[in-house]
């Protein structure tokens, strides 16, 4: 089969709304109180406004309470979601804790899913809301950083100053001891401190995991770590034992090596399976970690004609594809790898299960469904 051909269509089970497990809700996504230096959204090509990187501008003030246009977009959707079962959402940003009106529109997302995910830098993220993160009880919370030292740190804040700041709260959140997920973008910068770095967060272990991941986009190649820096990295993962609790499987982390020294992704990925972006615009994509693909507007569209392209979209299959073929694939590996692991046999319910996102007894049992299916369809290709 040539690299542009479609792949055979998925088994049929797959056609149906109630295989996806998580809508990754992204709710204005140039809008952030930092500015990362390698941030995917200026370098998106989705929206034609992303092109005047706005990201790096101060963020923009934006509600979503009852009777804005923004909150009325969010209802469409997110009833859609809640319609079709899907235990999971996930809402990020930019920063989606600067909008007003955001906590309570998590707390009516508390009371219709099993799991609420709330990708966040950390510093909006108040006592007060860690409270009533916890009071809510089905919040998990996911960190992003690079390093815990400002050295490494650097590409994501503008000083030392807001980096200890930035410190403080992350400290302050994980020790509340509420389920969270750190998302640890490895660069030139980071990857030297990735052993400090564990050392400073390895406390926290047994309600956190962190997740490693190399810097993506189509920029990448000026902040990719050098080939000199692999062997440190190597020998850290070496080591990994020593902050078994805080880090992912094993699995995990020897498809994180091979990354590194095959130069790419060589492993499938089973992502589009289980979950799909949803952008506040109402614009539906195939696949969490691609910003460049559209495949209908739940907004200005019955939302169970979109769900129903998502699902036998070319470009699905053309994602779930035996090995990566396009090279936003190729360069591509993120905290979304262990349901990948899971659907390959690589780890076990019960591994995934420790994830935080994953935890929900519904959540599993979807999982465990849409893979047992998947398995099948696999043996009668054999």
């Amino acid at each position: 089969m040539g690299e542009s051909a479609v792949p055979e269509p998925p088994p049929q089970d797959e056609h149906r709304v109630d295989s996806y497990v998580v809508n990754d809700l992204v709710i204005q996504e140039d809008s952030c109180n930092l500015a990362c230096e390698y941030c995917l959204t200026g370098q998106s090509q989705f929206k034609a406004d992303h092109s005047l990187l706005k990201i790096f501008d101060p963020p923009t003030k934006l509600s979503c309470r009852p009777g804005t246009a923004l909150h009325a977009r969010l209802r469409r959707i997110l009833d859609g979601s809640a319609a079709y079962g899907i235990p999971v959402v996930k809402i990020s940003g930019g920063e989606v804790m600067l909008i007003d009106g955001v906590m309570e529109l998590i707390e009516e997302l508390a009371g219709s899913h099993e799991t609420v995910v709330v990708l966040t830098n950390g510093i909006p993220l108040s006592d007060a809301r860690l409270q009533k993160f916890q009071k809510l009880g089905n919040v998990v919370v996911q960190l992003s950083l690079d390093s815990t030292r400002y050295a490494g740190n650097s590409y994501r804040v503008p000083n030392e100053v807001v980096h200890e700041a930035l410190m403080r709260r992350i400290h302050a959140i994980l020790s509340t001891g509420i389920s969270a997920e750190i998302y640890l973008v490895l660069n030139d910068r980071s990857i030297e401190d990735l052993e400090l770095t564990l050392s400073d967060l390895v406390s926290y272990g047994s309600s956190v995991t962190l997740f490693p991941f190399p810097v993506r986009g189509p920029t990448r190649e000026r902040f990719l770590p050098r080939q000199h820096q692999h062997d440190h990295f190597f020998h850290v993962l070496d080591r990994a034992e020593r902050f078994r609790d805080l880090l992912p499987s094993q699995p995990y982390l020897d498809r994180l090596r091979a990354f590194f020294a095959e130069g790419g992704r060589r492993f499938r990925c089973h992502l589009p399976r289980v979950a799909f972006t949803t952008f506040d615009d109402g614009t539906v994509t195939n696949c969490p970690n691609i910003w460049f693909n559209k495949v209908g507007n739940t907004v200005s569209h019955p939302p169970d004609v979109v769900m129903s392209e998502l699902l036998g979209s070319p470009f699905r299959r053309l994602l779930l594809a035996d090995h990566p073929r396009i090279d936003a694939c190729k360069a591509c590996f993120t905290p979304w790898d262990p349901v990948s692991l899971y659907f390959e046999d690589e780890i076990d319910l019960e591994e995934l299960g420790r994830i935080p996102i994953y935890q929900g007894r519904r959540t599993r049992d979807r999982l465990r469904r849409v893979r047992d299916e998947y398995r099948r369809w696999e043996r009668t290709r054999c």
